[in-house]
Order: C-alpha cells, then structure tokens, then sequence
C-alpha cells in the first residue's frame, strides 16, 4: 500500500484512539487486486465489495477485542491492545474472507494483513509510530491469504494454541538500525490448510521470503524507478491477458536492476502470479542451464500436482534441468540437435501447462553471465510464449555486452522479431540521489550540499550509495545526535572513488583475521559452502570458530549472506571480485589447488554436480592433467544437456590443454566430441575439420575403432550438407581399411552411413546392397541401433526401386529391430516410411493407423521434426480420402513446425504436397509461391527427391493449365538419358543419370505425368507404350495409387483414338479402384473425363449424368479449376 506516514490519510472512523499506556498492536488488511477490480467491473460491484470487506473486517476485529479505526475503500486499519487478540482475529479474518470468496466467487477477497507491536502516538486523525509504519509495510509484503507479523508480535504474544510461525526473512527499517525479522502466522496443525481468498488450486504454497536477492520480496523501498516499474506493470496487464511478454532491464551493476525486479516480484505475486526466478553467476557460466535449474525447480515444486503428474509422460526431457526430482530421462540420441528441441520444447509446455491455470513470472538474474544454452532457451522461450500468460523478465549488465558477446546476439534476434522490450535502468540523477539518501537515513530530506558530494563520488549508483553512507556510518562520519542525523565537517568525510575502494573501507573494520578468510573465501565464487571454506583454510576445530567468527563479521559488515544452511554468498559480485584481485598469483595457484583437491574427496554425488567448479580450480591451479580431465567431464555433460556454447567452450579448452600435454588419444577424443557439437549446431565446415583432426589422431595412435567411428560421423556431415558424393569419395576407401583391419560394429556403422548417402543421391540400387551388407554387419556385431537404421534405408529403397511389397515388408519388420534396440527415434521413421508404402498402395486406414502411432511416439519424444513429417503424412492421408479442410489444419501445423525448426536436408519435403493442395483448389499464387520456396531450398540442400517431386507438381500445374507442351518438355528434361533426351540445365535440374533406373518410384510418378502430356500434345503412340507398362508395373505390386491414374490416362488415350468401349472400360476401373480406396478426388477427375469422353461420341444424358456426379465431388472438396471447367461444360451441355 506505500503506507509509512501516509497510512493516516485513510477516512477516519468516528471511534476515540486507545490509551497508549501499553504498547498497542496494529494489524493494517489490504485487498490485492481493488483498482484492477474497479476497471474490470465497475463501480457499483467494486461499492458492494469495498461495504463487504468493511462489514467483515468490523465484524471480526470486534469479536477479537480490537478496533477498526480506519477505512478506505480496499484498506482497514485495526488496532489492539492485545497482540494476541490481533493474531486470532487476523487467522479469522482470511478464513472468513476465503469462505465469503467461495460463497461469492464474483466478489473475490484476495487479502494481505501486516501486523506489528509497538508504542504509538496518538493524533487527531489516528496514530502515528514507527509501529504502525511498519505494519504497513508488512502488509504490503503480505501475499493474498497471507498474514505477515514482526517477531516482536510473536514475542510478545508467545505460544498460542492453534497457531504457528514460520520464518520469511528481515525487513529493513530506515536509518541503519537493525533489520527486523519478518514471520508468517499460519493455523497449526494437519487439520489446517492456507487460508486464502483466491482460488484454491492443488499447487503448493508459494513462499517468498523478504531479502535483497531476486527471488525474494524487498526488503525496502523503491526509490526513483516509477516510471520503469510503470513499464513493466504494462507488460504484467498484457500478460493476464494472454499476451506474453519479455522485458529485459539493463544497466550497470549496481544500479538497481534486482532491486526492480524484486517490485516486479511483488505486484506479480499480487496479480496471483506464480514466481520462478534464477541467478547467474560468472564461476557458474558454463554450468549448462544454471538460471533455469533453480526456477525450473521452484516452479515445479509449487505448479499444481496435475501438471507436475504429466512431467514424466509428456515432457520426459525436463527431467534433466530437474536433477533433484527421481524421474525418468529419455536416453541421449544420436541427434543431439533435435534433443536439444525436445528439451525446449519439454520446458515450454511445461509452462504453458502450468500457465492455462495460473499465469507465470520467469526471472533470470545477471544474464550477461549466462550459459550459452540458457541464452537458446530463452529465445525460444520468448518465440513460443507469446499468446500464453506467462512473463519473462532478464536483468543485465549492458556495460560487459558488447557485439561479441553471446547475449547481444540472442538480444539482437529478439529485437528483430520484436519479442522484447529494453528497459534502460540508469544511474539516479541528483534528486534521486537525495531521496534515496533520505529514505536510506529514515529523514524527510537532506541537504542539497550533502547529496550533491555524494552524487559527485557515486555518480547516482545506487549500490555505491548505500556502501558508501554505510561506510560513513560505521565509520563515525555521519552518526545519530538528538534523534537525528549529523555529520562532520565535509572537508572531512573521505568518500571512496570507486566500489573496489568502498569494499576495501569496509573490510578495514574487520579483524586481519576475517580479512585473510574473506580473501581466501573469494577463490570459491559468488556462493561458497562452509565446508569448502575451511578446506581452503587451516583444519582443526580451533580454525573453525575463527572462520564462524569471521564470517559472523563480514555478515555484520553487510559484505556477505547467509543463504542456506552451511551455504553464504558475497552481497555483491563486485565484493568477491575486489578480495579475489588483491590476492597475489602464487597464492591463488595454491587455493584453487586446495580447493580442488578437497572437492575431488567429495562424495561422487556432489562431485558430479560440481564439475564445473572443479575444472576451474586446476586451471586456476595449473595442474594441467586434472584440468584436462575435469574440462572433459563438464564439457560431456555440458552435451548431454544440449548446452552446446558450455560444451565447445570446455572441448576446446581440453583440446589446448591435451596439445600442451602431448596426450594424443584425449585430443582425438576431444576432437571427437568437439565434431560432432559442430555437426549438432549445424557448423558443419568446423565439424568436418574437427572431425579429420580426430580420425588423424586415432589413425596414430593405432585406435581403428574410433577411427571408424568418426568416419561415419564425416559421412552423416556430408549427408546433411547436401555433398553425398564427398561423403561417398570419404566412406569408400575407409570401408576398405576397416574391412582389413576394423571392428564389426565400426564398419557396420560406416557402411550404414554410406547407403543412406547413396540413398539421397536416389543411387537406389547401390543402397540397397550396401544396406544389405550393413544390415549382415550389424547382427554381427549384435548392434541393433545400426541394424535397425540399415533396415530401414534397405526397405525405403526397395520401395523406391519399385519393389512395394518386399519394401513393406522390410519396414515393416524393422520396427521390432528398432524397439528392442530402444530407439524411439529409428520406430517413428519405420512407421512413417512404412505408412508411405500404404499410402501408394491405396490403404489408407493403414496409412492413418502408422502414422498417428508414429506421431504419438513423436510426441513422446519431443521431436518436432518428426512431428512435423508426421502431420504432413497426415494431411496428405486427409487429402487423398477427400477431408481437405482437415488437411489444411495439418498442413498449417506442418508449415509452423518446420519454420521454426530451420533448415535442414528435408526442410522442403513437405513443400510439394502443399503445392498439390494448392493446385487442386486452384491456388495458384500460393502454389507459386510455395514451388519457388520448395526448388530454392532444395537446389540449396541437395535434396534430390524433394527438387524432382516439385518439379512433378510444376508439371501437374502446367497440364491443368492447358499448357501440355511445357509440361512434356520439362518432364522430358527430368527423365534425362532413360527418355532418350539431354537432362534440363535450368535452375534446379536433376543431374543427368539419377533417374535412369526404370520402376523407381519417382519415375513412376514422372511417367504417369509424362504419358498425360503425351496425350494432351497429340502422341499417343508414345502414351500408349508408357500406359502399358505402367499398368502392368502398378497391377504386379498392387500400387493402386498409380493404377488408378494410369487407367484415368489410358481412358483419355482411348478417347482420342475414338475406341469408346475399350475407354469407358478404362475409366470404369479407375472409378471403381478409386471409389473402394476411396480416393474422391481421383474418382472426380475419372468421372470427369468419363464425361467427355461421352460427349465426344454425342451420349449427351450419360456424358451429363457422370459430369454432374463428378462436378458435385470437386464442389465438396473445394477443386476450383475443375468446378469451373465442370460447370462451363455442364452448360455447354444443355
């Protein structure tokens, strides 16, 4: 409420002002929300709450011996002669005002009460002391259904039956006194739930406790940032709204970015917000996710036990930024990029889960020390929260973010995709100086003189201020005289030039003793145990009093916290960073020694959650062995997070360290490991040289093995980078080496590698045999990951030779291989390649069936690539069986999916059966659009069997066109040396030669094409031949897909030839296989054709039976070119 002296302006109710002969407790009740609530609903309803929260608040004080001595609208104030009348009547009062919320649910009574005990002085229009102060400004702190008191309250009322007190934390008063400690009053007892006046939901109460840390409610006032805060209430109303937003306050350290952000904490708890807030430290900058792992944890602690219950099955992957939660973590797949998705994804539902019922505050400290993956989790964050009620909040230093700095980057794209809102946090001007002084020494205002020296040596930073008067004080410059401030000549007052100066005045008053701990404290960062502390000084329990004592001084001092149990962090980064400078080279060498070689004793538990911290210390020790080894530890870790940035970080330090060294094996290793983060992250010209490096360095030192393994991951770089013939010039020769003199499960590794590179060159046969081999080489060498990946590649391809059924099968029986091998990821990709069998085969159920289980798997994984491919398969399923609505709904998740995924070798695969749509309801700008969108992408990617299916679907919208001559040129360039003509060399040709294999399944479609342009130019010879033998091919393997296309043509063929029973028995089988699949759009065009041709030989009732029956399908599906071209000869008709 912002009470202090101002609480007395409050509409004063006609009662006599109790006797202050005795101490007098005041309890001050606010509700949360009345101004918001007055907007929303008016006047009148807020009249009718306000006279409702009074009639209750009379009703309950009285019953508890008090008095109600002030009023105003959402705010009362009580006063009682007895605390422990004000304690009962304070507990009845949120359970009265919970039951009165429950009974009317459209008059909410979200309150907050502070109380607090005291001498008061009574005035004409009610009381005035710094009890009352102070209650006020607990109650401000109060969350809804929260009762806040000083432990002089509890003091003075001591134990009290049903009753209990919980500890929150110190509020600090004004003048440098001590802070005062701060407990909330709860019922006792399992019986007793919290009493609250909002919605009760399963989530956890959330308890912030008051301090000076993000995280924590403030401990004083705010001074001087209105406007700023002003700012971000804007953002807290969109947010409510649904209407995510991300603020980032930037300024220099010091300068009160937590401080704000601690206001923001407050009014956000008070909007009903749930807080999840993090801190960055710099000795924690490589520690993978460090913000997150702490408002990750605190979140799920509080979300409703509803969400909490679906973490393990639906967003598996957050189990690894909840390390102290037992839940399963999906195992590490090759692919780490699409893990790293998984987890982003897996944490933004999370969110968004929690979001649909309680709106969310994220706030991350100190960012300019952050770990590159949180950095990535935030930008994604950002890009997916948008419409969900949830609020990001950063804080940085914009003074160490220059454009090389990882932050400026992430804040740059923010800034281009207009995701977040820069709040400047600028040093106090003069003014602000004085009031923050003002306020700081408990005094209306103070001299302009004073405030300007200060100003003059600070500079308005108000960290420096409150060090700096603090310094003064200690030190005697400015002491209390009469029951006010005074202050030595100012001539005399030796104020410091900087914080560095400020920390080392305030350290003088320490004894040597404390100074020497506080120094050596300062190796082990920004927070320490007490434990590592003594390891890093003298043992023996004498030396540990001393530390006790010292650390009991610095936390008198103000230069430290005690943030836990045995666990203390510095008051400010700059403290530790002055101490951690004046410590001489040699001796820093020997504590981080020290330091390090007592963590290394540590239980393994806790040394693998201090990795990272044992790494800096021997680099700090230049113990080079450990160092060498520690960076690898946390750099694998690192990976196996997807915190790729932390991980190359610590990969590249242990490359320099191994070099130094001579260790040629940990450098191969290294290099290794450094590859394939490049490979993940999609750097691939670093990660093939990385990658050469490593295969060098194993071929050295003799190690086939990984020699071969990093062969195989140079072939999965080529195949990603669109060069699979420089992957195959790579792999070839390697196969033959490890033939000689390699492993199994290495060569069985390389030879999978290299079919799936033959593979994307559509060189179907050469994949086939070498899958065959690598399939052979897998079972083996009992390796079902690899055995279930050739698998799959030797049945694509078979399906793509032509060979259906062998190639369902061969699916088909990889997805057992597969489960038993747990690859998740392998059993999507069998049952997607599997339901594409189907699909062309004309079982569409089967089809459905393979890829919905394949999407749920997708879900499970949090694959949103696979998801992607998924929903597509699905679209084109809605499609063929004529529910084109539902296929835009698919096609429109596919396209949100795969932008924000980026590109990749299938980035454009999904863009031709977006054009097929488009080009069925005659969309044809779109469908320009997206053929322009599909051949770029493509010719860029290499991804032959995307550019050639664009190229099918130009010339499908070239026939519908009228335009038959171009589609047959283009189709005939496509087709290359097996159609007897010179391949095309415009943009996005196919190379001459690729697709020379004739019953290949891309041919298939491209001669089914081929054969209608043929028609529609006039040469049905060459129709013919290509209609024969498509027939016979599409009948052998039961390809009904294509049957029915080629029975269509052959109809049209017949026509022109004027051999009317031999057509009409053509499109009565193409109508007939397409009316059972069912396929309606196929069963449209043949009927449509079936008309014309019954026009042609002038049966004019039948030719207006077929192209009524056909021209009513295109209406239902939405065919626009053919409902026009229907239409037009429907009336031609009559």
């Amino acid at each position: 409420m912002g009470r202090g002296q101002g609480v007395t302006d409050m509409a004063p109710v006609a009662e006599a002002p109790l006797s202050v002969s005795t101490p007098l407790t005041f309890l001050i009740a606010d509700v949360r929300g009345y101004t918001r609530f007055v907007v929303e609903r008016g006047d009148e309803a807020a009249t009718r709450l306000a006279v409702k929260f009074a009639g209750v608040t009379r009703d309950m004080v009285s019953e508890h011996g008090g008095r109600v001595i002030e009023l105003r609208g959402d705010e009362a104030l009580a006063v009682f002669e007895s605390a422990r009348g004000a304690l009962r009547a304070s507990v009845a009062l949120q359970q009265r005002f919970a039951e009165e919320s429950r009974l009317t649910p459209e008059q909410p009574l979200p309150v907050g009460i502070g109380i607090d005990t005291g001498e008061a002085i009574p005035v004409e229009d009610g009381y005035r002391g710094a009890a009352l102060n102070l209650a006020a400004r607990l109650c401000s702190l109060a969350a809804p259904g929260e009762i806040l008191a000083s432990d002089t309250v509890a003091g003075v009322a001591r134990k009290l039956t049903g009753l209990a007190y919980a500890e929150r934390g110190l509020v600090q008063l004004k003048g440098f006194s001590s802070p005062v400690k701060v407990v909330q009053v709860v019922p006792a007892g399992p019986e007793h739930v919290r009493s609250t006046s909002v919605s009760t939901d399963e989530r956890i109460e959330q308890r912030l406790p008051i301090g000076g840390f993000l995280g924590s409610l403030p401990s004083g006032t705010l001074i001087g940032r209105h406007e700023q805060l002003g700012q971000v209430l804007t953002a807290i109303d969109s947010t409510t709204r649904s209407d995510g937003r991300l603020i980032m306050l930037a300024g220099e350290a010091g300068v009160g970015k937590t401080r704000l952000a601690q206001e923001v904490t407050l009014v956000a708890r008070n909007r009903g917000f749930l807080i999840a807030t993090g801190a960055c430290y710099e000795p924690e900058h490589a520690t993978p996710f460090y913000p997150f792992l702490d408002a990750l944890a605190g979140l799920y602690e509080i979300a409703p036990v509803s969400v909490r219950n679906q973490v393990a099955t639906q967003w598996a992957y957050l189990g690894r930024l909840l390390p102290n939660q037992t839940l399963p973590v999906p195992a590490i797949s090759l692919d780490t990029r699409e893990d790293l998705q998984r987890l982003f994804w897996a944490v933004t539902a999370f969110l968004q889960a929690i979001a649909e019922r309680e709106p969310i505050a994220v706030l991350l400290d100190d960012l300019q020390w952050a770990d590159g993956s949180s950095l990535s989790l935030l930008l994604h964050l950002a890009r997916h929260t948008r419409s969900h009620r949830i609020l990001l909040l950063g804080t940085y230093r914009d003074v160490e973010v220059d454009r090389s700095h990882p932050l400026e980057g992430v804040l740059l794209d923010l800034t281009r995709q207009q995701l977040v809102e820069r709040i400047a946090v600028l040093r106090l001007p003069i003014d602000g100086t004085a009031t923050l002084v003002a306020d700081a020494l408990g005094e209306l205002e103070v001299s302009d003189e004073f405030a300007r020296l200060l100003y003059h040596h600070t500079e308005g930073n108000p960290f420096f201020l409150h060090e700096v008067l603090r310094a003064l004080v200690e030190r005697g410059d400015v002491y209390r005289e009469g029951g006010g401030w005074e202050r030595r000549t100012l001539e005399e007052i030796e104020v410091p030039d900087t914080i560095r100066a400020v920390v080392g005045q305030r350290l003088s008053r320490l004894t040597e003793q404390a100074q020497e701990i506080l120094h050596e404290a300062s190796v082990l960062g920004q927070t320490f145990l007490f434990d590592d502390l003594r390891a890093v000084t003298r043992s023996g329990t004498e030396r540990e009093e001393e530390i006790e004592a010292a650390l009991e001084e610095a936390i008198n001092a103000g230069l430290m916290r005690e943030v836990g149990r045995d666990s203390y962090a510095f008051s400010h980064a700059l403290t530790r960073q002055s101490l951690y400078s004046e410590l001489p080279s040699r001796r820093k060498r020997r504590l981080h020694l020290i330091a390090g070689e007592a963590l290394e004793q540590a239980p393994e538990r806790d040394r693998e959650r201090r990795l990272a911290e044992l790494a800096g210390h021997f680099l700090g020790a230049q113990d080079t062995g450990r160092a060498l080894r520690y960076a690898m530890l946390v750099a694998d870790r690192a990976a196996a997070t997807f915190a790729h940035d932390d991980a190359a970080q610590y990969y590249r330090i242990a490359l320099d360290l191994a070099g130094e060294s001579g260790e040629q094996r940990r450098e191969a290793e290294a290099s290794e490991k450094m590859g394939g983060l490049m490979t993940a992250t999609i750097r691939y010209d670093e990660a093939l040289w990385m990658l050469e490096r490593a295969a060098r360095l194993y071929r050295a030192v003799g190690d086939r093995e990984g020699e071969g393994r990093v062969v195989a991951q140079i072939g999965r770089v080529h195949y990603s980078t669109a060069e699979a013939e420089r992957g195959v010039s790579r792999l070839e020769p390697a196969i033959e080496t490890l033939t000689i003199g390699g492993s199994a499960q290495a060569l069985a590794g390389v030879t999978s590698v290299l079919s799936k590179l033959y593979f994307a060159r559509a060189r179907y046969i050469d994949a086939l045999s070498t899958a065959e081999r690598a399939a052979g080489l897998a079972k083996t060498a009992n390796d079902n990951g690899v055995l279930a990946e050739a698998e799959i590649t030797r049945g694509s391809s078979l399906a793509m030779l032509g060979r259906w059924r062998d190639g369902q099968r061969a699916l088909e029986d990889s997805i057992p291989v597969a489960e038993a091998a747990g690859d998740v990821f392998s059993v999507c990709r069998a049952l997607q390649n599997a339901a594409s069998v189907h699909l062309v085969r004309g079982d569409f159920d089967a089809h459905r069936r393979s890829m919905e289980r394949a999407l749920v798997l997708a879900k499970k994984m949090g694959n949103y690539r696979q998801e992607a491919a998924t929903n597509f398969g699905l679209s084109v399923n809605a499609f063929v069986v004529g529910d084109w609505a539902q296929a835009h709904r698919y096609a429109d998740s596919t396209l949100a999916m795969m932008s924000a995924l980026g590109a990749t070798w299938k980035s454009g695969y999904h863009l031709p059966g977006l054009t097929s749509l488009a080009v069925a309801e005659g969309r044809w700008r779109e469908a320009s659009r997206f053929l322009e969108e599909c051949v770029a992408i493509s010719s860029e990617t290499g991804d032959v069997q995307t550019l050639q299916a664009a190229q099918e679907v130009q010339a499908e919208r070239d026939l519908l066109q009228g335009r038959s001559e171009d589609a047959r040129k283009r189709l005939e360039a496509l087709l290359g040396e097996s159609c007897g003509v010179q391949p095309s060399t415009g943009v996005g040709a196919i190379p001459r030669g690729h697709y020379v294999v004739a019953g290949t399944h891309h041919v298939t479609g491209l001669l089914l094409l081929l054969a209608w342009a043929y028609v529609q130019t006039g040469d049905t010879v060459r129709a013919d031949e290509l209609v024969a033998g498509g027939i016979a091919e599409a009948s052998a393997e039961d390809v009904r897909l294509a049957l029915v296309e080629w029975h269509r043509i052959h109809g049209i063929s017949l026509t022109r030839a004027e051999w009317w029973d031999e057509a009409e028995e053509a499109f009565g089988a193409a109508v007939l296989l397409a009316h059972h699949m069912p396929y309606p759009y196929a069963e449209a065009r043949s009927l449509h054709e079936w008309s014309r041709m019954e026009t042609v030989r002038k049966e004019i009732d039948r030719a207006r039976e077929k192209l009524t029956a056909s021209l009513q399908m295109f209406e239902r599906l939405g065919a626009l070119p053919y409902v026009e071209i229907a239409r037009a000869e429907l009336a031609d008709l009559r």
